[in-house]
């Protein structure tokens, strides 16, 4: 397995900021060679970590290294601080710009990655998985499929915050984040609204995998969003089991959406 950790600046965050890379190892092992995964080129992997985390830190505790070299994906690992990964007002604050438009062409341009739909999936864990699902959403164009885990799709508690409201931010910061709370379900920083968008235009959706944890505080919103997406007829799936807001459950699962991405592609044309 290869890694590299890269600094850029960025236009849309206005300052350089680091992202991890790895990549399957060269040459290939006899092991790997067989492997169905090897029998195609590589496939991109956009990997968005959850709050208070960070790129680097993503890539080594969610054995994502390990991911590249097993199923013969590039993963990048950027680092979108506590951002939920949206475009905010104010200078060096473009978040989703920066991780759906700005570095895809960085890393297209210098490592020739970001080749093509078809081979390119986003995944995240908590503000990741929100994230993850917003991003691939947002930008159908460049990712063919989502895995979403223990996703913080707090867009319904947000919708309903007043001044002085507290959890692990404060009413400020989440304001900051999305918008007007009073206007956050209509806007395009609520992944229904860019879903909507999308059928109404008759464009691609990618393909979309979910996994909560029953105990996970985050489920109830996590099955609000899968009752979402049934109404639209929109085919996907979700995994719940025993698990809470962590690691322990997250890294099987995030494994497990990325090769229930990657089965599926085999089948169907993305």
């Amino acid at each position: 397995m290869i890694q590299m950790k890269i600094t850029m600046f960025s236009q849309s965050l206005q300052r350089h900021t680091d992202l991890v890379v790895a990549l399957p190892s060269e040459p290939v092992s006899a092991e790997n060679s067989a492997s169905p995964y090897y029998q195609r080129p590589v496939k991109m992997l956009l990997t968005l970590h959850g709050y208070q985390g960070s790129g680097e830190e993503f890539m080594l505790t969610g054995n994502l290294h390990q991911l590249a070299e097993k199923y013969n994906l590039a993963v990048v690992c950027p680092s979108g601080e506590n951002s939920f990964y949206l475009n905010q007002t104010g200078t060096g604050r473009a978040y989703d710009d920066f991780v759906s438009v700005e570095l895809p062409a960085f890393l297209r341009r210098h490592l020739g990655l970001f080749a093509s739909r078809e081979d390119t999936l986003v995944c995240g864990f908590s503000m990741g998985g929100f994230g993850a699902l917003h991003v691939g959403l947002g930008h159908p164009e460049q990712f063919c499929g989502i895995v979403a885990v223990s996703s913080a799709l707090v867009i319904y508690t947000v919708a309903g915050m007043r001044p002085g409201y507290r959890d692990i931010a404060d009413y400020d910061y989440y304001r900051q984040v999305f918008g007007e709370p009073d206007q956050v379900l209509e806007s395009r920083n609520n992944p229904e609204v860019l879903l909507k968008y999308l059928k109404a235009e008759k464009r691609p959706i990618p393909s979309i995998y979910m996994a909560c944890g029953t105990e996970d505080p985050l489920l109830e919103s996590n099955q609000t969003f899968a009752q979402f997406l049934n109404r639209q007829g929109i085919s996907f799936r979700f995994d719940q089991e025993m698990g809470i807001h962590n690691r322990v459950f997250a890294i099987p699962h995030l494994e497990a959406g990325i090769r229930y991405q990657l089965e599926l592609q085999q089948k169907t044309q993305c």
